[in-house]
């Protein structure tokens, strides 16, 4: 399943409540009716539908429209979620995003692949969900790898997760062959 996609865009509130409490009326913004969860006799259920939210004051307990769903089913809320985009016809399929390789990647900067490889120790991976990034490697003054970046399509970049405080100057390890020799460093 993907992103998940808000219900207020789509779920017809007053709809959906209407047809699940006994008794209800509707002032303005304001369903009001019998407790489908005890025997209510007394109109304790209110519903606001700008948000889909529910409470009933005879046993204090509310919650959204998937709470509502699920506790009248006997489901989840990750269930009823299904169902309503199932009952909108809503797709929740998230594209695939397109891998990223180094080729494309040496192509765009009008670099040689085998350059990038060689002087910057850039590679082609996949993320555990298969899509493709470059891994941009970052490596501390002793030539250790503190952390890398990943590149993927689109110009989106991510760090790798747990690399808060491990970041270090790009190029560190490089410092003894080339910067240090002229004795400066212009960063722009």
């Amino acid at each position: 399943m993907g992103e998940k996609i808000s219900i207020d865009a789509f779920v017809d509130y007053r709809a959906e409540y209407e047809a699940a409490i006994k008794k209800c009326e509707i002032s303005g913004d304001k369903l009001i009716g019998l407790c489908p969860f005890h025997d209510d006799n007394a109109a304790s259920f209110s519903v606001d539908l700008k948000t889909g939210r529910w409470h009933c004051f005879a046993e204090d307990i509310s919650g959204n429209i998937l709470d509502f769903f699920a506790k009248l089913h006997g489901t989840t809320t990750k269930d009823e979620y299904v169902a309503l985009l199932a009952k909108y016809n809503i797709s929740n399929d998230k594209p695939q995003k397109p891998s990223y390789t180094l080729s494309q990647y040496a192509f765009e900067k009008r670099l040689p692949e085998a350059w990038l490889k060689e002087n910057f120790r850039l590679s082609s991976e996949k993320n555990k969900e298969g899509i493709g990034y470059v891994k941009i490697p970052y490596y501390n003054e002793l030539k250790q790898e503190s952390t890398h970046r990943k590149r993927y399509a689109n110009k989106e970049f991510r760090w790798k997760y747990g690399s808060s405080g491990h970041i270090c100057l790009y190029n560190e390890w490089r410092l003894e062959d080339y910067i240090r020799p002229k004795g400066y460093i212009c960063l722009r």
